[in-house]
């Protein structure tokens, strides 16, 4: 059964500027860059986006509510004002991506139904296999 860390960033947070890196949706950890952090603020489609004790609240509630509709199960959830952690296994055949991708979706529902349509996340997850 695999296990994954699985993590979500806040729309418009940890740009290139970063001086500790930033987290490409793709290539993962990367180092600071002021030129690419430029070109990401010009291409912003929405302002940046700080999770409030409230929308963590609302985003832990509806990782564990997607875990029964789509089967998976959650050992641990964190959330912090520019993303949220889960620990994530299943069973099935699915792949990583598949899970992700429900997962995203699910929370981007659930933080429109209740806080009101908008980006909150950003493109894609860092996935990490957990293997202790």
């Amino acid at each position: 059964m695999p296990y994954v860390l699985l993590t979500y960033h806040a729309y418009g947070s940890w740009l290139p500027d970063r001086p500790q890196g930033f987290v490409h949706w793709h290539e993962g950890l990367q180092r600071q860059n002021k030129r690419l952090a430029r070109v990401y603020r010009a291409t912003m489609t929405a302002d940046e986006v700080t999770f409030d004790l409230a929308v963590q609240r609302t985003m832990i509630a509806a990782v564990r509510d997607a875990a029964g509709f789509q089967r998976f199960r959650v050992h641990a959830i964190a959330c912090e004002p520019t993303h949220l952690h889960a620990v994530a296994s299943w069973r099935d055949g699915r792949p990583l991506d598949a899970l992700s991708t429900g997962i995203k979706t699910s929370l981007t529902r659930r933080l429109n139904l209740e806080h009101g349509r908008g980006m909150w996340l950003s493109k894609g997850a860092s996935k990490q296999p957990v293997r202790h």
